[in-house]
């Protein structure tokens, strides 16, 4: 999915000394791990105000998840860049969107090389919004088609995001979804690491919760 650049906002989104590419790739990639971390601060005030104004602008471009899929109850909106329609973009949307894209692929990059990924570029960038007091997403695993990491960046709102060891939520721990950070998962770089997958869950919404989601998707799982 590919936006074309008209200009660009003179600040940064991503404070890109709060990476660290070593700790991410042990923390995610050793599987006596949980397989999920949270990075304070990776968004600058700046970048979540800009990317808040943007993607709310196409608020009502949004699509409810269903309510409920298997043993999973969802209760939020959702919209995925990629399938947006050309006429509904506006110049907001556009520059924070492409500038959110372009900050993190240069760090997704890096990433991908030292983990041995799949693919160095991510193939879809996607946004939940979680109204104030909905019942948000009860105990799950992300796609098995998503592959080797799906990156959560915080834009706004607060709201208890955990992992956990089964749908029932024990051995759950809280990650820091503060507005600003980043959340990643862990995904399968093969078919034998799709067991290593981190069961998550969101509840409790304090307040208007909007996330941004990078993910690689394949076809089929990779052997």
């Amino acid at each position: 999915f590919i936006f074309i650049f008209y200009k660009h906002y003179n600040f940064m989104f991503i404070q890109t000394d709060r990476i660290n590419i070593e700790q991410i790739v042990e923390e995610l990639y050793d599987f006596s791990k949980p397989g999920a971390i949270a990075i304070k601060d990776v968004l600058t005030a700046r970048g979540r105000i800009a990317l808040y104004r943007g993607v709310m602008a196409l608020k009502h471009s949004f699509k409810k998840a269903e309510p409920k899929v298997n043993n999973i109850t969802q209760d939020f909106k959702y919209l995925y860049i990629e399938q947006v329609e050309e006429q509904l973009i506006n110049t907001e949307f556009l520059l924070s969107v492409n500038q959110l894209k372009a900050e993190y692929g240069e760090i997704y990059r890096k990433i991908a090389q030292a983990a041995q990924f799949s693919s160095s570029e991510f193939s879809s960038l996607g946004f939940n919004w979680y109204k104030a007091g909905s019942n948000g997403i009860s105990p799950h695993r992300d796609f098995e088609t998503d592959s080797d990491l799906v990156s959560i960046f915080c834009i706004d709102g607060h709201a208890r995001f955990c992992i956990c060891s089964d749908y029932e939520k024990n051995n759950s721990v809280k990650l820091d979804s503060t507005p600003g950070n980043l959340i990643l998962l862990r995904a399968a770089r093969n078919k034998d690491e799709q067991k290593y997958r981190p069961m998550h869950y969101v509840e409790t919404i304090i307040s208007e919760k909007l996330t941004a989601i990078f993910r690689h998707e394949t076809k089929s799982v990779q052997h």
